[in-house]
């Protein structure tokens, strides 16, 4: 198995001048490529890195990302792939408790907050980093940051390319963090075999091959962009086309006139995609014929977003499963199987078992794994804690098996209960989406004083449609358990996602919700007594 180290040199000796990077009006070849790692290699080890030291990369999707993420491996450092989007508040805590011996940023004059803050997060937190600018000229680097350096001028250190470093295949590779939902982000420790392998498997899931253009808009900071995408794709002397953000209108600009073979992106991306499709049928399907896999991953694709694409691209969409914890999949459907909401089978690497959370329903539960994948342990405020690989690792996710084939139902947590029924927030969106006006629909539940929780709906709507929320509360109404329907309807212009496009539960406006304590007056008479029960 190739390592890390090693990847971008056996990678220019099999695929030399072919393309490997298309970003914007720029072509990059594999040679390319290793050229510039390996400048910026010796750099780095002039720079006196050494093996196992952090370097973190706060960077947008972009070919300078691909070249520090492995610069880094090559010297034999930890990577640490910083989400672009974190606040401030995020930034700093990883800074202050991680104190990563350089890290690589977009500039300031990139409008996200993280990058205008981190002068300031670095010389209030973790002042002995080194902060290296993309993009920027010397000069620009030096008025944002007094001992900033461009990341010219820092490649120019190297002197002599050296050998790779080769790491032991149960090293630490990098250090992925968690979202932050509970608490500061957690570090998450991967090994080099962990990541290796997810790479592998992904170019066998995927079928990656040298004849692939593969269009993404995914942050490579994340799991799925860097591992499925990046590494993946490369790994197979693919072409990566790549966009530093998942912006649809760029992305369809995109699809048409590059006409990937493969299509990745997460539901909202799938989504929005069939929307702007839609009105242009004729031009989509040109733009789709060569494609030969479209593929989302990151939360469940409902049925009715992945009809839409299909009625549009005329391509089905084949879903994965996976998580941070296990730098890659846990499941992935097979491309020769009609696409059926599943995300296929547990990968034979894994064992697994499904925890109940009905003992009426056997094969519906938490989804536990264990094995040499799973993650090495946790950093919690900077000391990691580390964890057994013959211990089980509850994945949070409800799953459900039919013929050995895993349906993602819902995150455990996520879970409503409404007068003691379960629902799951994701069997409501399914149905919501399926109205012709609904785009996007985000269902969480808040709570109520006589029932526990209540159900809450927020939709963002095509763009010609425009429903009452009371019309779609009363659809609803005539499709789903009397138990499950919304009581709140909010249109949304916008959903709140991540960089990957996933939406963001927690930042939904609930202000916008009008007496969130009232009730439906069908509401608590849907629960009869126990006597009502049984006449």
């Amino acid at each position: 198995m190739i390592g890390l180290g090693e990847m971008v040199d056996t990678l220019a000796d099999l695929y030399g001048t072919k393309t490997a990077l298309s970003f914007g009006d720029t072509k990059t070849s594999f040679v390319t490529i290793h050229k510039n790692v390996s400048e910026l290699d010796s750099a780095f080890r002039v720079f006196s890195l050494k093996p196992g030291d952090r370097i973190a990369i706060l960077l947008l999707a972009t070919p300078d990302f691909i070249t520090a993420y492995f610069a880094a491996h090559r010297a034999g450092l930890v990577v640490m792939p910083l989400n672009p989007l974190l606040g401030q508040a995020e930034l700093g805590h990883i800074l202050e408790v991680m104190q990563p011996k350089l890290i690589i940023s977009e500039s300031p004059k990139v409008q996200l907050p993280a990058f205008g803050a981190l002068p300031d997060l670095l010389h209030r937190f973790s002042p002995n980093t080194k902060l290296i600018f993309s993009a920027v000229t010397e000069d620009e680097a030096k008025s944002a940051y007094s001992s900033a350096i461009d990341l010219a001028t820092f490649r120019k250190l190297g002197v002599k390319s050296a050998h790779p470093i080769i790491r032991a295949p149960e090293d630490e590779a990098v250090i992925m963090f968690s979202s932050g939902t509970s608490g500061h982000p957690k570090g998450i420790s991967i090994n080099e075999q962990t990541i290796l392998a997810n790479c592998e498997y992904s170019v066998q899931a995927m079928r990656y091959s040298t004849d692939d253009v593969v269009l993404s808009g995914l942050p490579f900071s994340h799991v799925f962009g860097q591992v499925v995408v990046m590494l993946a794709g490369l790994m197979a002397g693919a072409t990566l086309r790549i966009a530093p953000r998942p912006l649809p209108d760029l992305l369809y600009a995109d699809f048409k006139a590059t006409k990937p073979t493969v299509l990745i992106g997460v539901p909202t991306t799938i989504a929005a995609l069939a929307d702007i499709g839609k009105s242009d049928q004729l031009s989509a399907r040109e733009g789709a014929r060569n494609l030969r896999v479209a593929a989302t991953g990151g939360s469940s694709l409902p049925r009715a977003i992945g009809r839409a694409f299909a009625d549009v691209f005329q391509r089905e969409v084949m879903q994965g499963y996976g998580m941070t914890e296990v730098c890659g999949c846990i499941a992935v459907a097979n491309l020769d199987e009609p696409v059926g909401g599943d995300v296929g089978s547990v990968w034979p690497i894994f064992d697994w078992k499904i925890d109940p959370t009905d003992p009426e329903q056997e094969n519906r539960g938490e989804l536990f794994i264990r094995g040499p994948n799973v993650l090495r342990g946790y950093y919690i405020d900077g000391e990691l804690k580390p964890r057994q690989q013959e211990d089980w690792f509850a994945t949070g996710d409800v799953v459900e098996l039919s013929d050995n084939r895993l349906t993602i139902v819902d995150r455990k947590k996520e879970m409503i209960i409404r007068g003691g029924y379960n629902i799951y927030p994701s069997e409501v969106e399914a149905v919501l989406v399926s109205h012709p006006s609904v785009s996007l629909a985000a269902v969480i539940g808040i709570p109520h004083n006589d029932l526990g929780e209540e159900i809450v709906a927020f939709v963002t709507l095509h763009g010609d449609q425009n429903p009452e929320p009371d019309a779609l509360k009363q659809w609803m109404r005539d499709r789903i358990a009397l138990y499950k329907y919304p009581r709140h309807v909010i249109v949304l212009d916008e959903m709140p996602t991540n960089p990957t496009g996933k939406i963001l539960k927690k930042a939904l406006p609930l202000e916008q919700l009008d007496n969130p304590a009232a009730e439906d007056a069908q509401g608590v008479s849907e629960f009869p007594s126990s006597v009502e029960a049984r006449k």
